[in-house]
């Protein structure tokens, strides 16, 4: 029997330690909850909060994942931080919640409050982040303040301490329960002042002397849920009606017959309707564009009720046909509707139905009307006669420099050597457009040139026929020299003429393109609550069914106004045409 021996050998085996692996995390979510765990945006400083944090870890790792909640005030700065529960680093989703912390705890003031959530495992950190509003129920009113009594601002501005809400909606009543209350509007925004309308449509919201107002505001959320409300409404009362500072226009009528010179005599009637005193205003008069001497007219006081007269001269300007005086006041009150008025002239009511100035008046009767017109201005001409000026005016171009140092448009000084030289010598040389409004000068020696200074100013017109700028009638407002010279260019031929663009703009009307007509031409120029209204017509000159063929060229119509900021509007006001019809032959009856 052969013995078979086993051996048995005990060795230590080798100890394989547990692997390490890293983790892979990836953002999962984040969320603000209330009190029932709801996800809620806004909240009130008194509530209480939950913050909540969910990531994937895609690789095992024996770490564990950690948690931080930081929370920054409206301002960005760190008002709270709290570390979460932490969980192992295993494989799949993570979370962790801080549930039911007091909002007080880190309350810096009502705003938008942002949520940073970080999860961290083995050096890999994932920042979350979300944010969240937190209002004050503290509605404070500060302006009016409760009871005040004659509040005489205009506008009345509401105005209130902000509590975080996304909009506020102020109330205004006639009672302290707000039933059918007056007046009820949002704010655009979290603004915290609100202005009342100052000129109402509707008849219900003038606020009136003598009734007690009462006032509320509450805050709302993004989605128009109230968060806080002023604890009780404020009162106040008004000095007088919403229109306590009113200063009208109420009369411009013609004085009297024209003088010599075709000075025509305005009255205008201001009245002070509101119910405070004014003093220092501003009143503008003009003709045809054109501003009267002496104006603008600082008005002294006027008292509420109060009407005062006040006096102005001015020519229609050469070429007017048809003209428009206008009145205004430079006030900015709570009815801008009757702060200017407007007169519609004809050429009669200059005096001899004509609106050539010049009339049939003889080269020597002009030349005298121009001297007694220029001695008016302190220019003494008296030692001069026409015989120097054969050759340098025609009779027309006498008649044009008359009119131009009626209506302002020419400004006259003298200049030349000095000594004795007789009287024939005189001479008037004339430039093309207009010349400021002339000034006092030393009575001229013998000898001198007296000398038209070119200028453009207001009123300065240009028209004509041009290239269509378009299919359709249209109004243009030049405001900038590049392109006044370059439309200069197309409807005209020579110089440029220099326009002040820093005090005046050029407004034209132009026919379109393949219209029949024959004449453009501003009508009015107009201030309306709107802007400046530039009215225009186009004629059409047509004669025995005949009317004038598409063409070429178009008419236009140039002229200098001020310059302005209100937005400038233009409005055709073409007539229907009446057309005379030719007659038809009349055969002879079989």
């Amino acid at each position: 029997m052969k013995l078979i021996t086993a051996v048995l050998c005990l060795c230590a085996a080798p100890v394989l330690a547990p692997r390490a692996f890293a983790g892979l995390l990836s953002a999962g979510s984040v969320a603000v909850l209330d009190g029932n765990s709801a996800p809620r945006a806004t909240f009130n400083n008194t509530e209480r909060i939950t913050f909540s944090q969910r990531v994937f870890n895609g690789a095992a790792s024996v770490n564990r994942v950690t948690f931080t909640f930081i929370v920054l005030s409206p301002a960005g700065a760190p008002v709270f931080q709290i570390n979460g529960n932490t969980v192992p680093g295993s494989v799949g989703n993570a979370a962790t919640q801080l549930s039911g912390f007091p909002i007080s705890k880190f309350y810096a003031g009502p705003g938008v409050y942002t949520l940073h959530a970080q999860a961290a495992l083995d050096a890999q950190v994932i920042t979350q982040q979300t944010t969240f509003v937190v209002s004050s129920p503290n509605l404070f009113l500060l302006y009016p303040p409760n009871g005040a009594q004659n509040i005489a601002d205009v506008p009345l501005m509401f105005r209130w301490n902000s509590s975080g809400g996304s909009t506020y909606r102020v109330t205004v009543g006639d009672n302290p329960s707000f039933f059918n209350a007056l007046f009820k509007q949002q704010t655009s925004g979290g603004e915290t002042v609100l202005s009342y309308p100052t000129n109402p449509s509707d008849p219900r919201l003038i606020l009136s002397s003598g009734q007690i107002y009462y006032w509320m505001v509450e805050a709302l959320d993004a989605n128009g849920q109230v968060l806080a409300t002023s604890a009780f409404p404020y009162s106040f009362t008004v000095q007088s009606a919403a229109l306590s500072r009113d200063l009208a226009v109420v009369g411009l009528a013609i004085a009297g017959a024209p003088d010599p010179a075709g000075n025509i005599p305005f009255t205008v009637t201001i009245a002070n309707q509101g119910g405070t005193a004014q003093t220092g205003v501003p009143l503008r008069f003009s003709v045809g564009g054109l501003p009267a001497a002496g104006t603008p007219v600082s008005m002294s006081m006027l008292s509420p009720g109060q009407t005062r007269d006040f006096s102005f001269s001015a020519p229609i300007p050469p070429g007017q046909t048809q003209s428009v005086a206008i009145a205004c006041i430079d006030f900015f009150d709570d009815n801008l509707i009757n702060n200017c008025k407007t007169l519609l002239l004809s050429s009669a009511d200059a005096g001899g139905g004509t609106a050539d100035f010049g009339g049939n008046m003889s080269p020597d009767q002009i030349w005298k009307a121009i001297s007694d017109l220029l001695a008016q201005q302190g220019l003494d001409l008296s030692a001069y006669n026409l015989v120097g000026m054969e050759g340098q005016l025609t009779l027309d171009e006498l008649k044009s420099l008359l009119a131009a140092i009626r209506s302002g448009q020419a400004g006259v000084s003298l200049s030349g050597p000095t000594g004795t030289l007789p009287s024939s010598a005189a001479a008037l040389s004339v430039s093309t457009g207009a010349a400021p409004a002339p000034t006092a000068a030393p009575q001229a020696p013998s000898g001198v040139v007296a000398e038209v200074e070119e200028s453009v100013s207001v009123g300065t017109e240009w028209s004509g026929l041009s290239a269509p700028l378009g299919a359709r009638a249209q109004g243009m407002l030049i405001s900038d020299e590049k392109v006044w010279k370059k439309l200069w260019q197309k409807v005209q031929v020579g110089r440029v003429p220099k326009v002040d663009f820093n005090q005046f703009m050029v407004a034209g009307v132009f026919a379109g393109k393949g219209e029949a007509r024959d004449h453009a031409d501003i009508d009015s120029i107009e201030m309306s609550l709107s802007g400046l209204n530039v009215r225009y017509k186009l004629v059409n000159y047509a004669t025995f069914n005949v009317r004038a063929k598409p063409r070429a060229t178009v008419p236009y119509h140039l002229r200098v106004i001020p310059r302005t900021g209100v937005p400038v509007h233009f409005e055709r006001i073409d007539e229907k045409e009446d057309v005379p019809v030719k007659p038809k032959p009349q055969g002879k009856k079989k």
